[in-house]
């Protein structure tokens, strides 16, 4: 106790020592009991009064406490992820990170600061930890597109959209072959903030792969990395429908305008026109009989059409409701 950092049990009163929490929890017990787990945030902290009141703490020793302590665990986090990395001294070099490290330090210190003040020092150092980490993008390579979605569907066309790439000339869509099993070059789009292409001429009930690319012209054209490939299914073709009822307390449903790509249909019955439909059949026919019947009273049907993809079912419009009298 001759050295002038020592700083050990009773130094300051009989309920004064070291305490550790995690995440900002103290547990109550001793830390050889303690487990530590990947992720946990540990910190050990000197106590003057009430073991741990004025840390904060909450225990039957210090009931509710008396000190209201900001939460210091993420900038905690903060502080030994920039202590520990491996190129920890290149980070306290560059002034932004230098500059929010020391404000974290001094906040850390601090027992009376408020909790957005600790917020504000741990954003201050993160932000300025992941700037520094943001790889530098090599000369002249051209940032490849995000976000490549299809954002609607006909059953004759895919709409696809994108987000803009800011220092770029224009896209590049490309459509997969089959008969060439090779993706080609379907549109060239000369205006960087152009987002979206229609696809239009494609076949009902059909899946098709695309993929995009921005390119900057120059002496020499450059191109960015290709998006992840997207698949689009149009949707199936809306069935003509007739029904007739032939024979007694059954109605027999037919439908046109189909495709043999759609995975099969169904068929909707109510019994009044604006009534609720309940699904009576699925079937990869192009007909069905409704038995059961009441002889006499009027049923109404529609039928859609639906194409499976990847355990998905992709549905074509209802198509035009068609009523019969039972014989």
């Amino acid at each position: 106790r001759q050295d002038s950092d020592w700083l050990g049990e009773f130094d300051y009163t009989y309920m004064s020592g070291w305490m550790y929490s995690v995440n900002n929890v103290f547990p109550g017990y001793g830390a050889a009991q303690y487990k530590p787990k990947d992720g946990d945030v540990m910190r050990w902290q000197y106590t003057v009064w009430g073991y741990g009141t004025d840390l904060g703490a909450v225990s039957e020793w210090s009931g509710d406490g008396f000190c209201k302590v900001a939460n210091k665990t993420k900038l905690t986090k903060e502080i030994a992820e920039v202590n520990s990395a491996s190129n920890s001294s290149k980070l306290l070099a560059n002034k932004d990170i230098k500059s929010a490290y020391d404000n974290a330090y001094k906040v850390m210190k601090d027992m009376t600061i408020s909790q957005s003040k600790v917020d504000s020092a741990t954003k201050k150092l993160s932000t300025a930890v992941s700037n520094f980490n943001k790889p530098t993008p090599s000369p002249g390579k051209v940032e490849a597109v995000n976000g490549f979605k299809v954002a609607s569907t006909t059953t004759s066309s895919v709409k696809l959209a994108w987000n803009k790439v800011s220092d770029c000339t224009g896209y590049k869509i490309y459509r997969y072959d089959t008969s060439s099993k090779k993706y080609k070059l379907i549109k060239t789009i000369s205006n960087k903030n152009t987002l979206t292409y229609t696809d239009s001429k494609k076949s009902s009930s059909n899946t098709y792969s695309y993929k995009i690319r921005a390119y900057k012209s120059g002496s020499k054209t450059q191109y960015s990395a290709y998006s992840d490939i997207l698949k689009a299914t149009t949707k199936p073709l809306t069935p003509k429908v007739t029904v007739k009822s032939t024979k007694t307390k059954k109605a027999t449903i037919s439908w046109k305008n189909t495709s043999s790509r759609n995975s099969g249909y169904e068929v909707y019955m109510a019994t009044s026109k604006t009534g609720k439909y309940s699904l009576v059949k699925t079937t990869t026919a192009k007909t069905y009989t409704k038995t059961g019947l009441t002889k006499g009273k009027t049923y109404y049907f529609k039928v859609r059409a639906y194409k499976t993809v990847d355990g998905t079912n992709i549905y074509g419009n209802y198509s035009t409701v068609k009523y019969v009298k039972v014989k």
